[in-house]
């Protein structure tokens, strides 16, 4: 038997629009099967590739790192026996507000370095002077520390949800600009600070 131009076997006789239309003429391709114990050491390895690197780098060895990392979680432990909110930044939690942005990990607490966010409405006549309406924080591990809405100090002429995400019922009952301006400046007091346009 030899091959035709598609790749089937040939069969005497037979063209190679029979072939096609009969599956049991056609080659079937195999299947290849990883063996699982060679699966089940790559998933605990994290790969050859990632076993080669971390030895290399010494990943996980870095003094600096492990102490900075030790010290987060006892402070983040610290502040969950206190009876503190993880993170140590007391917030009512109200079941009628939208949910926030939940942690990512275990480490809630304020670090060295901070990144803050803030959404802004439009004020005045025509709605283009910005006012702060929410303010977010994260710490280096990207935890929320901090996710809150303002009062506005002025009416909100433009509310650019389609932006901002808020909304005129968001900053009902929130928190006024004075109360969240002394909890982000000891939230900043000493820490690095990083952010877009701030």
């Amino acid at each position: 038997r030899g091959r035709t131009r598609t790749g089937h076997e040939t069969v005497a006789g037979m063209s190679d629009a029979e072939v096609d239309f009969d599956p049991t003429l056609k080659k079937k391709k195999k299947k290849k099967v990883k063996d699982k114990a060679a699966v089940a050491s790559e998933g605990k390895a994290g790969g050859s590739n990632w076993a080669a690197l971390s030895t290399k780098i010494g990943a996980g060895k870095n003094p600096k790192a492990k102490r900075k990392r030790e010290e987060r979680e006892a402070a983040a432990a610290a502040g969950e026996r206190s009876g503190l909110p993880r993170g140590g930044i007391p917030h009512a939690v109200d079941p009628t507000k939208p949910k926030k942005p939940m942690p990512t990990g275990r480490n809630t607490a304020l670090t060295d370095t901070i990144a803050m966010d803030c959404e802004m409405v439009g004020v005045g006549d025509d709605g283009k002077r910005s006012i702060l309406a929410r303010v977010s924080v994260v710490n280096e591990d990207g935890n929320v520390v901090l996710d809150t809405f303002v009062a506005p100090t002025e009416p909100v002429a433009d509310y650019r949800t389609r932006v901002s995400g808020v909304r005129p019922q968001d900053l009902r009952g929130a928190p006024p600009f004075k109360e969240i301006q002394r909890k982000m400046a000891d939230i900043l007091r000493g820490r690095v600070l990083v952010g877009h346009a701030l």
